[in-house]
């Protein structure tokens, strides 16, 4: 069954339309990304979609219910999200962040598993080191694998991530792909925005890309190697193909230095 779908999805702002006419399914186990230049409006559509923000036009559906006549029990039980990482200003604990997770509505106390679950967590991804600190006091990166932990604990059905790369190093933008990996083995339906388009190539089984060209709207949706070819990706980012061809190219004697994930992680 159907997990999460987005109907004839449109926003504007001001009378400026940002996106329409945006149409996707994801089903159990399936990871979608999203891409498209700076300004297109793909945090918007991730707010769209969770009812943070209300659609101009469509909707989109949990488990093929209207998320606008769901309960927020119902949506954040399902539902889990990874926005981008900005300053905190806030004294809480790293701890207290990630344990924030285990109870999204805030209607109940943590208890021993959920403080169990949390340090898991933060081991799985190497910030154990930093469950006492004080969030304001994290690099963006550290503010950024925080986030993640925060969402991966309340255990989600959907898992919705904006640029969850942002301010990672390369050895933790490995590490969170190869976690997208498992919780997909797992059924947990992935969506998320990012910027580069080799990750999506190598880990989505679908992908929208959303772009403007000619005062036109436009996007495209569909399997990930069908979506982003150099010909659609060069006329989103209005790049020249030969550029484009050449910057997601690997150097000819790549090849010869490899390293197994084992390695990084």
């Amino acid at each position: 069954m159907s997990l999460f779908s987005v109907k004839q999805g449109g926003y504007q702002r001001k009378h400026k339309k940002i996106f329409k006419n945006i149409n996707l399914e994801l089903y159990p186990g399936e990871i979608l990304s999203i891409l498209g230049p700076n300004g297109v409006g793909k945090t918007t559509f991730l707010k769209c979609c969770m009812g943070l923000l209300k659609w101009s036009e469509g909707a989109s559906f949990l488990n093929k219910k209207d998320i606008r006549h769901v309960v927020n029990s119902y949506l954040w039980q399902n539902i889990s999200y990874v926005p981008q990482a900005k300053t905190i200003h806030s004294g809480i604990s790293v701890l207290d962040m990630v344990l924030l997770g285990c109870n999204p509505l805030l209607n109940i106390s943590p208890k021993k598993q959920h403080l169990t679950l949390a340090l898991q967590t933060l081991e799985e991804l190497d910030i154990s080191h930093l469950a006492k600190q004080h969030c304001h006091s994290l690099s963006g990166g550290e503010l950024q694998m925080v986030l993640i932990a925060r969402a991966l604990v309340s255990c989600p059905k959907l898992l919705i991530l904006d640029e969850p790369e942002s301010n990672l190093d390369f050895k933790n933008q490995i590490k969170i792909l190869e976690i997208l990996k498992t919780l997909s083995n797992n059924k947990v339906g992935i969506l998320c925005n990012t910027h580069y388009p080799t990750h999506a190539l190598k880990i989505s089984h679908k992908s929208l890309l959303i772009y403007h060209k000619e005062n036109e709207i436009k996007n495209i949706y569909g399997e990930t190697s069908r979506v982003l070819t150099q010909e659609n990706l060069s006329q989103a980012f209005d790049v020249p193909l030969e550029l484009f061809a050449a910057h997601l190219e690997f150097p000819k004697n790549f090849n010869s230095h490899k390293i197994s994930i084992s390695d990084v992680l």
